[in-house]
């Protein structure tokens, strides 16, 4: 961890906590900060840090005024529509249960600071294709679906939502364990904060953003945002939290050296105590930078790409083209644009797909190059996996 990344974590620990250092300002880069906040996309939670130190250079400031506000225009858009979609929701009496994000948000000290580029709703699979209609009245419209972990995506003036049937698709990493099992109690015992519109206790909460950590680890790693969401949900509900309770489960589910490791941590970064916090992990510096060294769901899609190449059968250029054409049955399962065309359409599908996910990810030769960088990062994430104590079955 260079010096500005040192400065880095410590002013958001100043924006996360009650306890407010001084930090010396000497040796930062300010175009390193830039980058490191748009990376993770926590520019607020650093503003109001900068803001409340002295000897803070002017220009700084002024840059992450800028920044800041900026962010809060997209917020407040964003935001805008998360309240029609809920306020709709309701109205039509349909039980919605908020998750990730949206939920986390209102535990940081002020719920600007952490943005959100969607909001999960978790909703009854007898209720979609009424949520689907109330959406398509809001103006948005279907633009992919997932049904190995039951999400449809919709998008409504730039924004997405994201409707999940069902959770705790483990994707990749332990499939022995039932996960969509276990988080039906945390569906069952929601908590009512209006009418219909409910989240997670807080136990599940905790739960479930431990899960969603391990899950992004195994398929690219997690950001610096979501490292400070958990810092964030220990601090605001330390009074409530059964410690017994969530080991118990977290040791159930098989997350418990994990959770120990993201702990370890919080501890370092933020100076948190947090039960079992006696415990510390070894290599953590190692995991440390490549949490920071990625963005906010950690390294990018190139690396999922790599990751989905070495899974398929065969070796060198016979996996590439496993992967870049997938079986009919698949592209059936995947793309929404086949999914109701005649069979014969499935080479158009495969150029669909292709102009999709050059698109997204930034052109043919940058994806390139990325898949390049991409095996040489896969081979880092296995042993980041291993130091944090998942069970990874690539």
């Amino acid at each position: 961890m260079n010096q500005t990344e040192r400065i880095y974590i410590q002013l958001i620990a100043n924006s996360i906590t009650d306890i407010h250092k001084e930090i010396d300002m000497s040796g930062i880069e300010e175009n390193v900060l830039v980058e490191l906040c748009k990376l993770h996309k926590n520019t607020g939670l650093i503003y109001a840090a900068l803001m409340n130190q002295k000897n803070v250079p002017q220009q700084i400031l002024e840059t992450f005024e800028k920044g800041f506000f900026a962010e809060m225009m997209i917020y407040s858009k964003r935001t805008t529509v998360f309240e029609m979609v809920l306020k709709e929701l309701n109205q039509q009496n349909i039980k919605h249960i908020i998750i990730k994000g949206m939920s986390y948000a209102k535990c940081y000290k002020n719920s600007e600071f952490r943005t959100m580029s969607d909001m999960d709703l978790v909703i009854s699979p007898n209720d979609i294709d009424k949520a689907d209609r109330i959406l398509s009245e809001l103006g948005g419209r279907l633009i992919y679906e997932r049904s190995n972990d039951k999400v449809h995506y919709y998008k409504i003036k730039n924004t997405i939502i994201e409707i999940h049937t069902s959770i705790g698709y483990a994707g990749s990493f332990n499939r022995t364990f039932n996960y969509e099992k276990y988080f039906e109690k945390a569906v069952d015992e929601s908590v009512c904060l209006k009418k219909y519109t409910h989240e997670f206790s807080t136990h599940y909460k905790i739960v479930y953003a431990i899960y969603h950590m391990a899950k992004h680890f195994c398929e690219g790693g997690c950001g610096v945002r979501m490292i400070t969401d958990l810092a964030v949900l220990m601090e605001f509900y330390r009074k409530e939290i059964n410690m017994e309770a969530l080991w118990d489960d977290l040791e159930e589910i098989h997350l418990e050296k994990f959770a120990m490791n993201l702990y370890t941590i919080c501890r370092t970064w933020f100076g948190l105590e947090t039960g079992k916090m006696n415990y510390t992990s070894n290599n953590m510096e190692t995991v440390e930078n490549y949490i920071i060294s990625g963005g906010v769901f950690g390294h990018d899609a190139v690396i999922r790409d790599s990751v989905q190449i070495s899974k398929q059968k065969g070796i060198g250029l016979i996996k590439i083209f496993r992967w870049a054409f997938p079986s009919y049955s698949h592209m059936r399962e995947y793309s929404l644009w086949f999914k109701e065309k005649p069979a014969i359409l499935l080479p158009a599908a495969y150029l669909e797909r292709f102009i999709r996910n050059t698109r997204e990810r930034g052109g043919i030769l940058k994806w390139q190059r990325k898949l390049v960088q991409g095996k040489r990062a896969n081979k880092i994430q296995k042993n980041i996996v291993e130091m944090m104590g998942l069970e990874n079955e690539r």
